[in-house]
């Protein structure tokens, strides 16, 4: 079977920057970076105000193909989808253009393959006697492998801007919007100086070279602040497989005891990941506009092992 699977979805809840209606004007702070945020408000006798609205979207397109054979000894389904969703992968970014935050979603799986199988397993004691038979034959063993390219890395971490730590001598003060555009408003991101996902060195997947931190704004101008959203840049690709084996033993017409002996990852492949908060999806700048983090961009930790359960079922 082949289809073409999506879907669209409207008016959903935004309670985040994008609902507030009393956010800081671009350029307001350039003469007071450093100053309160509320004397700026276009109400200034309030601080945020926030006034759910209905007005994210996203959508799912993608070309599901499945192919199964359930008849005989060996039978077996094959499932793989090739898709895009895609939405606000930050409601915080700018809420001045929503839009400006539109791109594939944290969610995001390009390619995703699973099968499951169940196979009969021959008998091998045709000519022995009735228990050598009943010990050996009637096995069956059954598996499902599932494989997962990585998920899109800017939108899971922190505030989409890899938590973003830019000092800066020029601003005299930590780099944020108020420096950059003149409002608190507007999230502080980094800027691109070539490809992230270019000269990568083992399981590494970011290139934190690639990045540099943004500019703060000079008499008045606005300065210069990165894209909300980058490049499609890969998390580790997921793999696993479990297997089971089992057989059931016949003691009367209506008991019987079944024997299963299960692995979950019985190939005990561990998975590349980067872990929640973790520090090596930091940008940490100093001063001089140089990346601090000599990790960031790598995946050293791993996660996944093998789990082995022995279980016996008795049926009466």
């Amino acid at each position: 079977e082949i289809s073409f699977v999506g879907n669209r979805t409207r008016n959903l809840i935004n309670g985040g920057a994008l609902a507030n209606v009393n956010n800081v004007l671009p350029g307001a702070m350039f003469g007071d970076p450093t100053g309160d945020a509320n004397r700026y408000r276009p109400m200034p006798q309030w601080q945020e105000l926030r006034v759910l609205r209905h007005d994210l979207y996203s959508n799912y397109n993608s070309l599901q193909a499945s192919l199964a054979k359930q008849t005989g000894r060996i039978n077996y389904t094959l499932a793989y989808t090739w898709g895009k969703a895609m939405g606000i992968i930050n409601n915080d970014l700018n809420p001045f253009d929503r839009d400006a935050a539109y791109g594939p979603l944290g969610s995001d799986r390009t390619h995703v393959l699973s099968a499951t199988y169940v196979i009969d397993l021959p008998g091998l004691a045709g000519d022995a006697n009735a228990f050598a038979r009943g010990v050996v034959n009637g096995w069956v063993l059954s598996g499902i492998v599932q494989a997962y390219s990585g998920v899109n890395i800017q939108p899971n971490t922190t505030n989409a801007n890899f938590n973003l730590n830019a000092p800066s001598a020029q601003a005299g003060n930590q780099l944020n919007g108020a420096w950059i555009l003149g409002t608190t408003a507007i999230r502080a991101m980094p800027r691109l100086t070539c490809d992230p996902r270019s000269n990568l060195g083992e399981n590494q997947f970011v290139n934190g070279a690639c990045f540099a931190p943004p500019v703060a704004g000079v008499n008045g101008q606005p300065g210069e602040n990165g894209a909300y959203v980058m490049p499609y840049m890969r998390g580790p690709a997921y793999f696993n497989g479990d297997l089971s084996l089992f057989k059931e033993f016949s003691i009367t017409e209506s008991k019987r005891i079944q024997f299963r002996a299960q692995a979950y990852n019985f190939m005990n492949h561990p998975v590349r990941s980067f872990l929640s908060g973790d520090p090596n999806l930091s940008l940490n700048f100093n001063a001089q506009g140089g990346n601090t983090n000599p990790r960031f961009g790598f995946a050293d930790n791993k996660v996944g092992r093998r789990t082995i359960m022995l279980g016996i079922k008795f049926f009466f």
